[in-house]
Order: C-alpha cells, then sequence, then structure tokens
C-alpha cells in the first residue's frame, strides 16, 4: 500500500499503534483527485486547472479568461469553475473584484 501511495504521488502513509489497535491513514492529495476526474473534463476545464497549477498566486476569473487560448464566454468560464470547485479541484477564496481561484 506504501508503494501504491507513493507512485500516485500521495503523502506516505501515517501508521499509529495505540497498543490495541493500529490506525492506518491514507490522505489524500491532489494530484490523485486530478488524476480520477480529469478523464471527463472538457479541454476548457483542463485547461484551466492546468493554468491554476503552474501559478504561484490565485488567479482572478478575468485573469483565467485572459489567459485562456480557447475562446470563451464569461457564464461558460463560470460554469467550469463552478464545476470544478464542486469536484474538489479548485477552490475560491475572497469576495466581489478580491475574489479568486487557486488549487485545494
Amino acid at each position: 500500500m506504501a508503494e501504491g501511495a507513493a507512485s500516485a504521488g500521495l503523502p506516505p502513509l501515517e501508521i499509529e499503534d495505540t497498543g490495541g489497535r493500529v490506525t492506518v491513514r491514507f490522505r489524500h492529495g491532489r494530484a490523485l483527485q486530478t488524476r480520477q476526474d480529469a478523464g471527463d473534463l472538457t479541454e476548457q476545464q483542463q485547461a484551466i486547472l492546468d493554468m491554476l497549477e503552474g501559478s504561484d498566486r490565485a488567479l482572478a476569473s478575468r485573469e483565467i479568461r485572459s489567459r485562456l487560448a480557447l475562446q470563451t464566454n464569461d457564464r461558460r468560464l463560470g460554469k467550469d469553475l463552478s464545476i470544478l470547485k464542486a469536484r474538489g479541484l479548485a477552490v475560491f477564496t475572497g469576495h466581489g473584484r478580491g475574489a479568486r481561484w487557486k488549487l485545494p
């Protein structure tokens, strides 16, 4: 199990022996979530994830839209970002003009 977690790019297993019981914790990582859900993402959704992964800071929706090579409108971008958020692949922080998107 430890080798499988390491090959998937996940954090190491946590093993705790408390006398009469052993607890093994599997921590999830972003790499596993992205790999599991990437099969049915649209080209634009995958491009958004790639952009967020390559950024050293959280991005505003307008920044994401301007960086996308694909032509998109605000409604389509909003829907794609909502889908990524619902799947736990992107996180929305802040309010109004200060709102930003980043990876979890």
